[in-house]
């Protein structure tokens, strides 16, 4: 194997080592490619959220979010009710003003069950403070709620 062929290869491994980086980059980066975008799960039981079943309280945790970015939060009804989650305009008892178009999982009707998962995909896209409720009845008025971020 000559001199140039050599070069030839080694420029050849440099590029693929590039474009491999690059690529990892892009679907492992927050909103970036991959589908995913941001994951987040939340944890409900009677009259509280969490982000982790151990880590649960009454309003539950702050969530934040950035402007124009898409997630994917899933709810894990770890209780023994029924409960659902909807980020929302009104912190109220049965407040069904959604925030963002798809911020909901589950409803008042249609309920996750105890020990059931549901998912929702949304875009937060505009800044401002806004409430994630359990819209089930009475739940709010019992303290199962918290407040949303959503920074520039």
């Amino acid at each position: 194997m000559n001199k140039t062929s050599m070069y030839l290869i080694v420029a050849v491994l440099v590029i693929v080592i590039i474009v491999g980086g690059v690529l990892a980059y892009v679907l492992t980066r927050p909103g970036g490619g991959g589908g995913g975008g941001n994951t987040m799960d939340v944890y409900a039981a009677e009259y509280k959220f969490g982000t982790s079943a151990g880590s649960m309280s009454s309003p539950g945790p702050t969530l934040t979010f950035t402007a124009g970015q898409t997630y994917t939060i899933t709810l894990h009804n770890v209780g023994t009710m029924l409960h659902n989650f909807a980020i929302v305009t009104t912190k109220a008892d049965g407040s069904t003003a959604l925030a963002f178009s798809g911020a909901q999982i589950g409803s008042t009707s249609n309920p996750i069950t105890a020990e059931s998962t549901g998912s929702c995909t949304f875009t937060a896209s505009t800044a401002g403070s806004y409430y994630y409720i359990c819209q089930v009845d009475g739940h709010v008025s019992l303290g199962m709620w918290g407040t949303v971020t959503v920074n520039p």
